[in-house]
């Protein structure tokens, strides 16, 4: 699990989709090991899930996610989706999420994500903890001390 800057993502080219490091599918990720953000960022969650057994049939997966996020023992905000309404490739699926902080008040939070593997029963659980502060104030005309 990796909570990121989203407002820092890279798009890379083509050929370079999957390679390097922090790349996940077409998209390069700045990670903010701190887990400091501000309630102006958007924070990037990405988790790539292995080993989801494929349907016989139709040769997909069928998985869902259920995002927590906690401030201390209280449920803040809490969300759920699906491999089908997700971009999968084979046993795999990458979560690649963005979640606006500005509701959030400033704090100490805890991500959550839950990922269930519908066809073997399989649950697997990953955690991250976040800090959100106030963003730092701006100085603008209105508040600037007059020049002489």
């Amino acid at each position: 699990l990796i909570l990121a800057d989203g407002n820092k993502l890279e798009h890379v080219p083509s050929k370079q989709i999957g390679t390097g490091q922090f790349v996940l599918g077409s998209t390069k990720v700045v990670p903010r090991l701190e887990g400091d953000f501000t309630t102006a960022d958007k924070l990037g969650i990405y988790m790539q899930v292995y080993n989801l057994k494929p349907d016989e049939k139709t040769h997909k997966s069928s998985a869902t996610f259920q995002y927590t996020v906690k401030k201390g023992n209280e449920q803040i905000m809490q969300f759920k989706e699906t491999s089908a309404e997700m971009k999968q490739t084979g046993d795999q699926i990458t979560i690649e999420r963005l979640l606006p902080l500005a509701t959030l008040a400033p704090g100490k939070y805890t991500l959550e994500i839950n990922a269930t593997d519908t066809l073997s029963n399989q649950t697997i659980s990953r955690t991250a903890e976040f800090t959100v502060k106030a963003p730092p104030e701006t100085k603008t005309a209105a508040n600037a001390t007059p020049g002489r």
